[in-house]
């Protein structure tokens, strides 16, 4: 079953809106911009990051409604030409999506743990994305010459080969493990700002090219084992059910039997993000959701995510969504 469009053309961005990043052709800075859908469907936004020795990062993250359960919802369609064959890489940590290459004549279906290569003499292609819940995309695209100039010539054509895109236009979807993946998907995860922020996800793609580039060459660096993934799937389930007041790192260390770094850092190879920073997103999604379902006062919302003020709870909404919980519960009000 396939939804109506509801479409996001980037290119569309460029001819509006004088800040706008393209795919393949970076101008100036695009730090987020709403992804035009109707009520019905849902909402979501797109991140662009210029960085500086090159090259773009993309972060989109998709809220679907209920009532698309079933359905692939086109979000973007893209065309244009590039100045060299580019290096396009794509990477979901939840929610399944579908790439189809117009030029490569390939689609793709991919989700956690895969992630879409492509060599690219320019862009025309559609991404869909399954509805009935929430997606996080990670992306990024760096010229041929500049993947060679990181990796060293012989290493880019070595891991362009692997992936089995060795000449532009080609396209490809490949398993890559969860601990490379996390790499990518900590580059916009960062408690700095302005340029220290774009450095930080810098230097996150370059670890992320090394791992990709070490696990396909049959050399992967091996990825520290400082506790047991069971005991981190446990810890992970626990986050997800607890309410009220979240537990300090201190006491998680001590009731796991490990110091508070080494859980933390653990945490972060295994699922991505800092224990703080999933436990907040993981409540402020649950809200969302909450709030398009029931009329509870914010107050007492607030109190269940463990929110000392509402302000904090509205303010920490606000950041993420790009609105206010309110007008959630004001647009329910008027249907």
């Amino acid at each position: 079953m396939q939804s109506s469009v509801v479409g996001m053309n980037l290119q569309r961005f460029d001819a509006q809106d004088d800040t706008a990043t393209i795919l393949g052709n970076p101008r100036l800075e695009l730090p987020k911009l709403s992804i035009p859908m109707d009520e019905q469907t849902g909402h979501g936004y797109i991140e662009m990051m210029q960085l500086a020795i090159g090259g773009n990062m993309h972060r989109a993250s998709y809220f679907f409604k209920p009532a698309t359960n079933g359905e692939w919802v086109t979000v973007v369609d893209i065309t244009g030409e590039v100045s060299e064959p580019l290096f396009f890489v794509q990477s979901a940590w939840c929610g399944k999506a579908m790439l189809f290459d117009r030029r490569a004549k390939t689609e793709m279906i991919f989700g956690e743990g895969l992630c879409t290569f492509q060599l690219m003499d320019g862009f025309d292609q559609q991404g869909r994305v399954a509805g009935g819940g929430t997606m996080e995309l990670e992306s990024f695209d760096i010229g041929y010459s500049l993947l060679c100039q990181l990796l060293g010539t012989a290493n880019a054509e070595k891991l362009l080969t692997h992936l089995g895109i060795a000449k532009a236009h080609s396209a490809n979807v490949l398993h890559v493990p969860r601990h490379i993946c996390a790499i990518l998907h900590t580059c916009f995860t960062s408690t700095f700002d302005g340029d220290l922020h774009k450095l930080h996800a810098q230097a996150k793609l370059l670890e992320f090219l090394c791992a990709l580039a070490g696990h396909f060459s049959g050399k992967p660096p091996r990825p520290a084992k400082k506790c047991k993934p069971d005991l981190l799937h446990h810890l992970h389930e626990e986050l997800t059910q607890l309410m009220g007041e979240p537990p300090c790192l201190d006491e998680l260390s001590r009731r796991y039997g490990l110091s508070a770094r080494t859980l933390n850092e653990a945490f972060k190879e295994e699922y991505g993000q800092s224990i703080y920073v999933f436990v907040k997103d993981h409540r402020l999604i649950l809200a969302h959701e909450s709030l398009q379902h029931s009329k509870q006062p914010l107050k007492l919302v607030a109190a269940k995510l463990g929110y000392s003020h509402v302000n904090h709870f509205i303010n920490a909404f606000s950041k993420k969504f790009g609105y206010p919980p309110g007008s959630i519960q004001r647009k329910s009000s008027i249907k």
